[in-house]
């Protein structure tokens, strides 16, 4: 039997793959509710590669994709790395999602940085340089998959909206949402 798994950007495991002095409080608490998520619901976790850390190294400055990744080098690693990616999904089907850090040059989602700060392109609204490899695969940013609680207003409803949240929080429990539900 083929377990249910997400592909998550590795930093979400290990924060200290990032670049120096990125990663705040914030980051930690949604990285930590992301993988709370996926135990409390039994989605097994899998880690993607750091291109950026297997290209630049560890303890590295900040920087987009233009200054530092914008090389044959990093386009050939981003290849070989897909080459494995697409061979864990070949041997066990497509994850749920992929889940990402937005503004990350290699893993962004929404949003990545591209060009030096200040010019037209600095920030980009598309996928980093190596999820844009996957654009079969659902993905998502790390903030909002772990925002996955929710709460139904319930008491002062009529029996037909109650009966509507009911089967409103049966769908989105069999759908890994936490659902808090009142009339509960």
């Amino acid at each position: 039997m083929v377990s249910m798994y997400v592909m998550v950007s590795p930093c979400i495991l290990h924060p200290q793959l990032r670049a120096k002095g990125i990663t705040r409080d914030k980051d930690l608490e949604w990285f930590s509710r992301a993988i709370q998520r996926c135990h409390q619901y039994g989605i097994e976790v899998v880690s993607l590669p750091c291109p950026e850390t297997l290209y630049l190294g560890y303890d590295r400055e900040p920087g987009v994709f233009l200054d530092r990744l914008d090389t044959k080098e990093f386009a050939d690693l981003l290849d070989l790395l897909e080459e494995k990616v697409r061979e864990i999904i070949s041997k066990r089907g497509p994850p749920l999602c992929i889940v990402g850090v937005n503004s990350s040059p290699a893993c962004g989602v929404n949003t990545t940085w591209y060009g030096p700060r200040g010019s037209p392109d600095a920030r980009r609204r598309e996928w980093g340089a190596f999820l844009s490899r996957f654009p079969d695969l659902p993905a998502i940013d790390v903030s909002d998959f772990s925002r996955y609680r929710v709460y139904l207003a319930a008491p002062l409803f009529s029996l037909a909206e109650r009966r509507y949240n009911i089967q409103l929080a049966d769908l989105l429990r069999r759908n890994c949402y936490e659902v808090y539900l009142p009339q509960d």
